[in-house]
């Protein structure tokens, strides 16, 4: 998208701080960011790493485009209402009438209005247009025109919920809270240096104030000197450090109040702020809780926060949801003592500082993480745009307002300009407001008419009291006389006996429930998060979908929480809905919340339909836990419960998308089952998971291998006469799980075939996502899923989680193993199974299935639908608890593959009983040529080369040094000396450029194949380039990594993953697999030990074919300087038909960027973020769904813990 960012002031205003990120953000995910402001363009240096272009407001308006498309902009996204930001909407609006106008608002502008004029809103609205000229600035909205304005706009953003109040009802709102860029605010050391060079003496406390002086923040920033004076006065030293511009008639008042206390530093660049942000001893926010503030997120708050330093601020805003003493002390009136005490209170507690700094910091990373708003804003965008309807030119409403001044008629002008503005407002937002009318008119009606109901019954029930009134006083009056005769005297000890003993008691009335929530019968929804209303998270997003069954269009949703209204957003695509049900393709929605934690709130759900009425579809309440608890649900069993276990809204959608199958798409799929003595709670668990299944084509083929225990031939009759879709064969001897099989086979007359083991289950769900994957790829032979183990009490435990079709991982260990599926004719093709190879007949059968056989005819289904029962005598336990056989079978298998594809290598048992194939060299050895760029780093290179010379047992090599720029006077004399013992340095005399580097020396190089090293790197193995050049020869393979260490011996590299996040979610690239793990670790079921196909590995050691390296050009020198060509390099290799290899046979020790450096300075930091926006630019899809990893992996961090929630759609 085009999007053109307008700000009412120079690029020094507060509000670029908001402005400036997002639109950076926005460029490196590949949108085009204009930012323009009325004025002072030059101030555009205080952001010296901008990606986006600043112009200013004449500049936009001139014919020449100022987007690199030259087309207009999409969105128009304008900082707040006032006078100068709408004239220049409008007028460019006049120009690009198809602009998607979006404002936002960051304070109360009545108030500014009022505070500015020293009038209240009332009185300036009834002023002409002269005296609101003279009395308010155009930087400040017109007290009449805003609103205008508003109802013109196609949506706003607000920067705290009570701003929606000035929105105009119906209008498409999002709150949009800032994002903070790490790179700027961090928290930080305080510099000892830069403390003394201020001049602070050691004993006073600092406070630290960022931000300018204007007449709407000088009560506030004169409270907070008046604070600094009373710390001092109690006996405190304490200086205020000032960073902003203060106009001179202003400052000359604020100078007067501090004195000495206070610290002015004028304008400070950004890049500085963190520094001095970190010599704070508390930082604070000064204001009270009112009418300016509560609207308002002052820019430098998330930036205190963000820091980790203890934060004082208003209860107002934000800081309503903070909680006081955990995330700030919050100030209840904002008054100079309050401050001065909340900040001795800090300077007298460590302890309390420190919780206050890590409260802080918590707050900033869960509500101004850059990349989740950006993200957000971006989906908000792309909503608003999509419904947008393009302004009505209408020349007269757009025209200059300076011509309609000097027309002498202003006033009359400009209300008729008003008005057609507001015609058109009204136009434009007529669809959604109408509905949203309605349904408060309803609202309003509903409540009218309860309020008559009310009445009613009121006047009824006090005719009634009347009446009974009357009554009741006739009858004391009979009862007064009756009383006081002489006969009711005499017999009153009579009475008193008969209540005693004969008067029955009365019984107490139960209780009743609560009246339940009444829920509209007319809707139809389902809830896909939380999994568990009982242990919702305290922060998170509700989603679902909702469609109406009586075919009235339903046009909104929102929760309903303890007298709170949390609006969602609706329309979502649910393809999987529209399956089943017609009409609902677009039934999807999603609200967000937030609660304390510990708590429980009552939830209602309602929708909105096009007549008005909010229509309720689920009441339910929502126990909210803490962090700490939902941190301790996320483990396997918690997974299960949340995200893979059967309900009924998931069984509706699998039956709806399995009707909506033709005949020719439910193929009938055969589950062999060889039995022999299986306990028969496992037997019947067996068979009842294959008759459970939603998918109910299918037959059962069991082949009992001559059992001795009774009750299996009982079972297995019992089940086949109740159900004909069980075959059933009993084998007059025992001939073992091979011979079993292949009966079983003989009676498959299946067009596809499952394997089974006799005391496992199937997820309800398995034959129908098989079925499903073949509906959608008809051509496939071969289907493997996720699997588990289940226990005795039918725990699940121990997934595995599996990678996509990966051949050399299938090598090393059976990794397809549960579920397996496979084209029954190619089973029959390749013979069955074999006898002999019992243990590992199910391997050595997926070797000769798949050996020759388009990785484009397999598929990974990334869901658990087996589960492996683990008991004693089962090999889900672990085949060291067994007799070795299945070992052994295993390498038979794998010696009759190698035997059978023509490859010499040898097998190498690898612990964990699984393999390493180990192929032997071609003869002669082809010439490696080893690159090693570097910059200086003598010592680093001694230690690489020397290893390299001392250690590597390959016979045939070359190194080629690639000097950049080198300024070390000792590292030329070593030049001199690696070229006397045959090293070639070549000179690279250009900028640093490491694709460049590599690609110089790649054309220089003698080689056959290429081995780029860094020069941080030390061998440990003597082996590394021997086996490394084993695996590179392959026909079939690109790129072949290494595995890397770090000095402590921990892992740095083990083949990358794509599309990782970290835990802040940032960049989402690419990671390390296993970083960090200790040397010698297994990894997620051995995978650590065993070679196996990455997407990508990095060029830190990376050999390849040279002829491929040139074939697919290279590294890429224009986009990717420095980080992540290595990635690009190895998904082009891929793209061209290779695929790239991982080995943990080749081990080296890396010191990662030892002689580079960090990305440290604003200019890397902007490179970096060039190179993050061309990879998701170039690779996003794939870097979203990494074939080498699972989607129920996590997407955030490198250690192969799980997804909550899974990436699976």
């Amino acid at each position: 998208m085009n999007i053109l960012f307008a700000n009412y002031g120079d690029f020094t205003s507060n509000s670029l701080n908001h402005i400036g990120v997002f639109a950076n953000r926005l460029t490196l995910l590949g949108h085009a960011c204009v930012v323009a402001v009325p004025e002072r363009l030059e101030t555009q240096a205080v952001f010296p790493g901008a990606l986006f272009t600043p112009v200013l407001f004449a500049r936009t308006l001139e014919s020449e485009p100022i987007f690199p498309d030259r087309r207009p902009a999409d969105i128009l996204h304008v900082w707040t209402p006032r006078e100068i930001v709408r004239e220049f909407t409008l007028a460019y609006l006049h120009r690009h009438p198809a602009a998607t106008v979006i404002i936002h608002l960051e304070d109360n502008e009545i108030f500014l209005m009022e505070s500015y004029a020293r009038a209240p809103i009332a009185e300036l609205r009834r002023l002409s247009d002269e005296e609101i000229l003279a009395r308010l600035t155009p930087r400040l909205s017109h007290p009449v025109r805003f609103t205008n304005f508003l109802r013109l706009a196609h949506a706003a953003t607000v920067i705290t919920d009570r701003l929606v109040e000035l929105v105009p009802i119906g209008k498409p709102t999002h709150r949009l809270l800032p994002g903070i860029d790490g790179a700027l605010y961090q928290p930080a050391i305080a510099d000892p240096a830069l403390r003394t060079s201020l001049g602070l003496k050691p004993e006073e406390k600092v406070l630290v104030y960022t931000g300018s002086t204007t007449f709407a923040t000088l009560a506030d920033i004169r409270t907070l000197l008046l604070a600094v004076r009373l710390i001092n006065e109690r006996g405190t030293p304490c200086r205020l450090i000032r960073t902003g511009i203060n106009p001179p008639s202003l400052a000359r008042e604020l100078t007067a109040i501090g004195g000495d206390h206070v610290l002015e530093l004028g304008f400070v660049e950004k890049g500085q702020l963190s520094s001095l942000l970190a010599l704070a001893d508390v930082l604070v926010q000064p204001g009270a809780p009112d009418d300016f503030n509560d609207y308002r997120l002052p820019s430098k708050v998330p930036e205190f926060l963000s820091v980790g330093r203890p934060v004082i601020t208003p209860r107002a805003n934000l800081a309503r949801t903070m909680e006081h003493g955990r995330h700030a002390l919050l100030l209840e009136t904002g008054t100079p003592q309050e401050i001065a005490d909340q900040c001795l209170r800090v300077f007298a507690d460590p302890d309390l500082a420190a919780r206050l700094a890590a409260g802080a910091l918590e707050f900033a990373r869960a509500h101004f993480d850059l990349a989740g708003n950006t993200a957000a804003l971006v989906a908000f965008y792309e909503r608003v745009k999509a419904a947008a309807a393009p302004v009505p030119v209408d020349p007269e409403a757009f025209a200059s307002e300076d011509v309609l001044l000097a027309t002498g008629d202003t006033a009359l002008r400009m209300r008729a300009k008003e008005q057609s503005i507001a015609h058109t407002a009204a136009r434009l937002a007529a669809a959604t407001r109408l509905s949203y009318d309605r349904a408060e008119l309803q609202a309003e009606r509903d409540k009218v008419e309860a309020l008559r109901l009310q009445l009613a019954q009121a006047n009824q029930a006090t005719a009634t009291l009347a009446h009974e009134l009357a009554t009741a006083l006739r009858q004391a009056d009979k009862v007064n006389r009756m009383t006081a005769s002489f006969s009711w005297q005499v017999t009153s000890p009579l009475r008193t006996l008969r209540r005693r003993f004969f008067d029955p008691k009365p019984a107490k009335k139960p209780r009743g429930p609560r009246p339940p929530q009444p829920l509209d019968a007319g809707l139809l929804s389902a809830i896909d998060e939380p999994a568990d209303w009982s242990a919702t998270p305290a922060a998170g997003t509700w989603r679902g979908w909702v469609a109406s069954r009586d075919g009235a269009k339903i046009v909104g949703v929102r929760a309903c929480v303890a007298g709170t209204v949390l609006p969602g957003t609706y329309l979502l695509p649910r393809p999987d809905v529209a399956t089943g049900q017609p009409g609902t393709a677009h039934s999807g929605f999603v609200i967000e919340y937030k609660f304390p934690p510990d708590t429980t709130q009552a939830v209602v759900l309602e929708a909105l339909t096009e007549d008005g009425r909010w229509r309720g579809f689920l009441a339910v309440d929502a126990r909210i836990i803490s962090a700490e608890a939902e941190a301790a649900l996320r483990d396997y069993a918690t997974w299960v419960r949340r995200f893979d276990t059967p309900d009924l809204n998931r069984t509706v959608t699998y039956r709806a998308r399995l009707e909506g199958l033709t005949p020719a798409q439910r193929p009938l799929i055969s589950l062999l089952v060889p039995t022999y003595n299986t306990p028969e709670p496992w037997l019947v668990k067996m068979v009842e998971s294959v008759r459970a299944q939603l998918y109910a084509h299918w037959e059962l083929c069991i082949a009992d291998d001559a059992s001795t225990a009774p009750h299996v031939r009982r079972l297995l009759e019992g089940f086949a006469q109740r159900d004909p879709r069980i075959k059933l064969t009993f084998r007059p001897e025992n001939g073992h799980i091979s011979a079993a099989s292949n009966t079983a086979l003989g009676l498959a007359t299946g067009e596809f075939t499952a394997l089974l083991d006799h005391d496992d289950e199937l997820a309800p769900h398995a034959l129908a996502e098989v079925v499903l994957a073949l509906a959608a790829e008809p051509r496939l032979e071969f289907i493997y899923t996720d699997e588990d183990k289940i226990d005795e009490q039918g725990r699940r435990f121990d997934p595995y989680f599996k990678p996509d079709w990966n051949p050399d991982l299938l090598l090393g260990q059976n990794y397809t193993c549960h579920l397996s599926v496979f084209r029954t004719a190619r089973l029959r093709a390749v013979g069955g199974f074999r006898l002999g190879y019992e243990g590992s007949q199910d391997w050595d059968l997926t070797l000769r299935a798949t050996e020759d056989l388009d990785p484009a005819l397999i598929r990974h289904i990334p869901r658990v639908l087996y589960h492996w029962r683990a008991i004693a005598g089962s090999t889900a336990l672990s085949l060291d608890a067994k007799s070795n056989y299945p070992f052994i079978a295993a390498e038979k298998a794998l010696a009759d593959h190698l035997a059978r594809r023509g490859i010499a290598a040898s097998l190498v048992a690898v612990p964990g009983q699984h393999w390493r194939v180990q192929r032997a060299l071609p003869a002669p050895a082809p010439m490696v040529s080893i690159i090693i760029p570097t910059y200086n780093a003598e010592k680093l290179l001694r230690v690489c080369l020397g290893s390299i010379i001392a250690k590597t047992d390959y016979p045939n090599y070359e190194i080629v040094v690639v000097n950049n720029r080198s300024d070390d006077p000792s590292i030329g004399s070593y030049f001199t000396e690696l070229r006397a013992t045959g090293v070639r340095v070549l000179d690279y005399n250009e900028p640093f450029n490491f694709s460049a580097l590599n690609n110089f020396a790649a054309r220089e190089a003698r080689g056959a194949l290429l081995a780029f090293l860094n020069n941080d790197l030390e061998v440990i193995s003597p082996g590394w380039l021997t086996e490394m050049v084993s695996q590179a020869v392959r026909p079939e393979i690109g790129a072949v990594g290494a595995m890397l260490y770090y000095p402590n011996d921990t892992v740095q590299h083990a083949g990358v993953i794509l599309g990782l996040t970290g835990p802040a979610k940032r960049d989402g690239v690419a990671g390390h697999a296993f970083k960090c793990a200790p040397r010698g670790a297994e990894g997620q079921r051995n995978r650590l030990r065993l070679v196996q196909d990455y997407s990508a590995v990095t060029a830190a050691c990376l050999v390849i074919r040279r002829e491929i390296f040139h074939a697919v050009g290279g590294f890429n020198e224009p986009d990717l300087a420095v980080a992540f060509n290595d990635i690009d390099f190895c998904l082009r290799v891929r793209a061209a038909g290779y695929r790239n290899l991982w080995t943990p046979f080749a081990e080296l020790y890396h010191h990662e960027s030892a002689s580079r450096g960090a990305e440290d300075t604003p200019e890397k930091a902007a490179r970096f973020h060039r190179e993050v926006a061309y990879m998701r630019r170039r690779w996003g899809p794939l870097l979203d769904r990494d074939p080498a990893y699972n989607p129920n992996l996590t997407g955030e961090l490198e250690d192969f813990s799980l997804a909550f929630p899974p990436r699976v759609s």
